[in-house]
């Protein structure tokens, strides 16, 4: 108590000083700020607080104190001590750059970058805050970076909103920055399809940057899936334009042309695929492209020896193992009993705010086109391929995690967050992940107001397009081997008889042969089923102009055709018999 006695005592004496004008305030100050230079922090503190307890305004007063708080490492605090002598003196220099170095202090690049415009707009163009500029700067960019990292990040562990935040905290801290645009744009496209916003980002990335090729490449992918191959086209040109040697962008654009002859893109393919430079990755997904133009030009079996090639390839850098694939069918029929005897009951279709309709069904068996027949329903909004029943709900299905009704509600609570950002509003959304028929056990037991429609297709036509396609999924390493797709194929089919038998009622099945040839009826039993009701506009899905991302988005801007899933049969010859254990006889069938 004696000591605090005394520093009251030395602080009064000093306030009493000033106030009787025994010692000047420049005095005052003067002596403050050599207490502060030589480290007596006390000191300093006393004659700066004096000064301001008789003149609360004084501008270098307050100005000191600021520093005399960052001195001590409470930067928050020096604020209203800078703000204070700028508001009582703006014509001061250092107190600009005082105040604008304690936001850099505290990372708030863009409320420093708005001080040290109004600044340089008052005329201040001394050294010391030329200086303050290029710490500025400095600053910001490794913000920018650091924030791009973070975002990074989000992104990959599918953390798509929290991603977007990063990028856009980026962008504020750098707003030439190409990368934070580019990436901001893929990830408003996973995070709810938002493709307007990413054409917008991109374009701004090519703003700054007019040769970023995957800019001019993602912008053609969005162009395609919401129809407009003209502008698609361009986009992939451009890209190629920048480097002959961009790959992706000649296997895209091989996508949305149709080869009639040999032509300068086409060479520049071969050339590439050939090189003994290219990546493998490179040279798989130019197999592809260039099997595509070889069936465009009738050259049927440099086709396939071409595809077969890009398969093995893809199938090698995946390192794919069917055994992976078979343990996991196993555990989810293991795990199934005790999801189920922890299902809950408490929802119903007409109690749920928000009811989700899963499209399932192997890859290219149609489930693109039964979601655009779904999606043109005014009820109703296409959500497209969501990752989230997988990102929440394998652990549970494979034994990882214990079922309960809390894990159970916990799946339940993120799987409906997240799928209430696609919704538009409407109570009614799809999810056409195809592969969520590993998960329809989970679906059932926690989603009980769920509707599930199974596709199902000639399964030799199913099994030939998904050979025929590149997927950018790392997660269908059986397409790449005939034999493990048919082997898939029968796996496939054996779940989902095993989902038929516990829960049939749930599950509506439409086969894609039977609906091209009786659309009128097949479609009024899937509205049917949804319980909503008839629109004629699902008869013609064609017009629906929803963002579609999927292999399938151009056949499905086109009318419903016939006799598609007999397209195989052009290559049946090259096969070997490799479908010959595959029968036409499937669910729903």
């Amino acid at each position: 108590m004696k000591i605090v006695r005394l520093v009251i005592g030395s602080y009064l004496f000093v306030f009493e000083r000033v106030l009787s004008m025994e010692i000047t305030i420049d005095a005052a100050l003067q002596r403050g700020i050599k207490a502060h230079k030589s480290g007596n922090i006390h000191e300093a503190h006393k004659f700066f607080s004096a000064i301001l307890k008789v003149q609360p305004n004084h501008p270098n007063a307050n100005h000191n104190m600021g520093l005399l708080a960052i001195n001590m490492g409470k930067v928050v605090e020096a604020l209203p001590f800078f703000k204070a002598s700028l508001k009582a003196d703006a014509s001061v220099e250092k107190f600009w750059v005082s105040y604008i170095d304690a936001h850099l202090r505290l990372n708030r690049i863009s409320d420093a970058k708005h001080l040290f415009q109004i600044a340089e707009e008052k005329g201040f163009k001394g050294h010391v805050l030329r200086k303050m500029r290029l710490k500025l700067d400095e600053t910001a960019l490794k913000s920018a970076s650091n924030y791009l990292i973070a975002g990074n990040n989000f992104y990959k562990s599918g953390d798509f909103e929290r991603a977007i935040e990063k990028y856009e905290q980026a962008l504020s801290a750098n707003p030439e920055y190409a990368e934070a645009y580019f990436n901001k744009a893929n990830a408003l496209i996973e995070n709810n399809n938002d493709a307007f916003n990413a054409i917008k980002n991109y374009k701004s990335a090519l703003e700054i940057n007019p040769n970023y090729m995957r800019a001019y490449n993602n912008l053609g992918n969005i162009f395609k899936d919401i129809g407009d191959q003209a502008s698609a086209k361009k986009q992939y040109k451009t890209a190629i334009k920048i480097s002959h040697k961009y790959a992706t962008a000649h296997f895209n654009l091989a996508q949305v042309k149709k080869y009639k002859r040999i032509d300068k893109q086409f060479s520049r393919m071969k050339r590439l695929h050939e090189s003994l430079n290219t990546s493998i990755e490179d040279r798989c997904v130019l197999g592809f492209a260039l099997s595509k133009a070889y069936e465009d030009m009738g050259k049927l079996d440099k086709s396939f020896y071409l595809l077969k090639e890009a398969n093995a390839l893809r199938k090698q850098s995946l390192s794919y193992d069917f055994k992976n694939d078979k343990k996991i069918f196993e555990k989810i029929k293991g795990t199934n009993q005790s999801i189920f005897n922890k299902s809950l009951h408490y929802k119903t279709a007409d109690q749920a705010d928000l009811i989700p309709v899963f499209i399932v069904g192997m890859p290219r068996s149609g489930t693109t086109l039964i979601e655009q027949i779904i999606s043109s329903h005014s009820q109703i909004t296409g959500g497209g391929e969501l990752n989230f029943v997988g990102l929440y709900g394998t652990q549970l299905v494979t034994g990882s995690s214990k079922p309960s009704p809390k894990t159970l509600t916990d799946f339940r609570e993120k799987y409906l967050s997240a799928l209430g950002k696609f919704s538009n509003e409407k109570r009614f959304v799809t999810d056409k992940m195809p592969h969520n028929f590993l998960f329809l056990g989970l679906i059932c037991a926690a989603l009980p107001e769920a509707k599930i429609v199974h596709v199902t297709r000639e399964p030799r036509a199913t099994c030939w397009s998904n050979f025929k396609h590149y997927f950018p999924s790392t997660n269908l390493g059986y397409c790449y081997d005939l034999n493990d797709l048919v082997k898939y194929y029968e796996m496939y089919r054996n779940l989902m008889g095993f989902w038929q038998e516990k829960y049939a009622s749930r599950i509506h099945h439409v086969n894609y042969d039977v609906l091209t040839n009786n659309q009128n009826l097949e479609t009024k039993k899937l509205i049917k089923y949804l319980e909503i009701g008839w629109e004629r506009d699902c008869l013609y899905p064609q017009k629906n102009q929803r963002f579609v991302r999927s292999a399938s988005s151009q056949q499905v801007r086109e009318k419903i055709y016939k006799n598609s899933s007999k397209k195989w049969l052009d290559f049946e010859v090259f096969l070997n018999g490799a479908f010959e254990g595959l029968t036409n006889t499937s669910l729903g069938d």
